[in-house]
């Protein structure tokens, strides 16, 4: 194994682990701020990238992670003219963050997942967990009825390839394990009691990893903006211009004539991927 690094998110135990014997990690400093978290993040994944041993990441915890978006959610709230004409008139009133603050929350914690689903050696996430009210569809609780549930952003458990639970009264359980060699099949595989669990063996035994040959996993972004799907369609069409050495006008004028449509202010990436493709077939003939 290369180098392991330790990222410690508002647990404050890092030091005290590395007394442990046989304890070998970097702990990674920051101010606390979400950008430079991400910053200490992005610098590890440069320096996984380039080592020539598996490197090893931990972040502890995913727990914080969260309250620290909910928090800047909240403050964000709090600070905009609405909060503030409310609170002026009763400074204890209650202000949840809006639809659209919780969606710049969701989309800070999306950009540290993508950083860690695609890190170039292992991560390993801690979280806290607990048994809560089960509730039904319509967000009622369930009479009687208990659940554990991860405290952290309500993805994190599918996110991870690998989620062990563990517990002061019982022994170590894994409750999801996505691997062709290991994998526990939902709805039909009961969570696997695992009472000899060290993470050496659960990565190299149990799921088999071979560091030679593992690669990171390949994620790709999904893209609900038309506008930016559009634009990329038009540099597409640019590239194929420009390595034909086409000029762009009689280019922009014909896609007009046939679409009744600017070119570029075209808002459906269809049309223009389209019309690329039967440049592409003119070229080619």
């Amino acid at each position: 194994m290369g180098q392991c690094y330790w990222i410690d998110l508002g647990e404050g135990s890092a030091d005290e682990y590395a007394a442990i014997p046989g304890a070998d990690y970097l702990i990674v400093d920051h101010d606390g701020s979400w950008h430079d978290i991400v910053g200490q993040v992005t610098e590890v994944y440069s320096a996984a990238a380039k080592s020539e041993k598996p490197v090893v990441l931990i972040v502890d915890s995913m727990t914080a992670e969260w309250e620290l978006l909910k928090d800047w959610a909240s403050k964000r709230a709090r600070e905009s003219k609405f909060a503030q004409k409310r609170l002026r008139e009763d400074p204890n009133a209650e202000i949840k963050p809006s639809m659209n603050l919780w969606n710049d929350a969701g989309d800070r914690h999306h950009h540290l997942m993508r950083l860690l689903m695609t890190f170039p050696g292992i991560v390993v996430m801690t979280a806290r967990g607990k048994d809560v009210a089960a509730l039904d569809g319509d967000g009622k609780p369930i009479p009687g009825a208990r659940e554990y549930r991860v405290e952290g952003h309500k993805m994190l458990p599918y996110d991870a390839s690998v989620w062990v639970r563990l517990s002061r009264d019982e022994p170590p359980t894994v409750i999801g394990c996505r691997s062709v060699h290991s994998g526990l099949r939902p709805g039909v595989d009961p969570p696997q009691r695992y009472p000899e669990f060290s993470l050496e063996h659960l990565i190299f035994e149990v799921l088999k990893i071979n560091p030679a040959e593992a690669q990171a996993r390949e994620v790709t972004d999904l893209i609900a903006d038309e506008f930016a799907l559009a634009n990329s369609a038009r540099a597409a069409l640019g590239d194929f211009l420009r390595l034909h050495k086409i000029a762009y006008k009689p280019v922009a004028e014909r896609f007009y004539s046939e679409r009744d449509e600017e070119l570029e202010t075209c808002m459906d990436p269809t049309a223009i991927f389209d019309f690329l493709k039967t440049l592409k077939a003119e070229a080619a003939a």
